[in-house]
């Protein structure tokens, strides 16, 4: 998955993102692990598991590669890291 350059991530607060859940159509990726999704999700997210050794194929496999992409995670390290 090409993201192109690093000026095309971008990282926004919760607040920020709710808007965009309501009058857009966005792509989410959840990257939690499957216990930390029993805990809660946004239901409209798609999940891949990044500690998962084929996370990569997963992830691309659920996305739409011609739009853009949310990535999210319990503290933001996984998700800056997909």
């Amino acid at each position: 998955m090409s993201c192109g350059n690093s000026q095309d991530i971008k990282s926004i607060t919760i607040s920020q993102l709710k808007p965009l859940l309501v009058k857009e159509k966005i792509q989410l990726l959840d990257v939690r692990t499957p216990q930390e999704i029993k805990d809660g999700y946004i239901s409209t997210a798609k999940f891949s598991n990044f500690f998962d050794t084929d996370f990569y194929t997963k992830a691309i496999q659920k996305i739409d590669k011609n739009k853009p992409v949310y990535i999210y995670c319990r503290s933001g390290s996984r998700s800056k890291k997909a």
